[in-house]
């Protein structure tokens, strides 16, 4: 299990290095922040919206989603009000 969690973070750090492609890795982090905007753009209209939601609004993978959206809130940009079912997303203004 180690060996196969550091094959994962081995192949993670490998495509997210600058060494190769630094034009492909730019082009992926602007496709992230856009993607990332309009997470944002869409849940201060409704902060009811689902991850699954979201997906089929910007056409990315549900999956993908919610990794920009534990990103937004690790960097304070996004906030979960109230339980899973039943809760919203507030979105904070002071980046």
């Amino acid at each position: 299990m180690i060996r196969n969690l550091r094959h994962d973070i081995d192949a993670y750090l490998e495509s997210v290095s600058d060494e190769k492609g630094g034009e492909k890795t730019t082009k992926s982090r602007e496709k992230k922040q856009k993607s990332r905007e309009k997470i944002l753009e869409l849940l201060s209209g409704d902060g009811s919206l689902s991850a699954a939601a979201l997906a089929v609004r910007i056409g990315i993978t549900p999956k993908a989603v919610e990794k920009h959206l534990a990103r937004l809130k690790a960097e304070g940009r996004l906030r979960r009000v109230g339980p899973d079912k039943g809760g919203h997303w507030t979105v904070n203004d002071n980046r």
